[in-house]
């Protein structure tokens, strides 16, 4: 199970779109889909997602924080 958790937490999400607004709904929708996909699995989980999005060529990092 810690596996499994120091994969998710090291794993980053590349998002290509126009707009940032997007790229923030897209994360939220990605986070929300592995949230529901995650509480199948035993135990909750604290994890960080780190989010790169690229917009008009400048990246920006969110951190995506589930709780599940």
């Amino acid at each position: 199970m810690y596996h499994l958790r120091k994969y998710l937490q090291n794993l980053p999400l590349f998002i290509n779109k126009k707009s940032t607004n997007a790229n923030i709904n897209i994360g939220r929708k990605l986070s929300s889909l592995l949230a529901i996909y995650l509480r199948n699995i035993v135990f909750p989980l604290h994890i960080n997602i780190r989010l790169n999005l690229v917009y008009q060529g400048f990246r920006k990092n969110y951190l995506l924080n589930l709780v599940i």
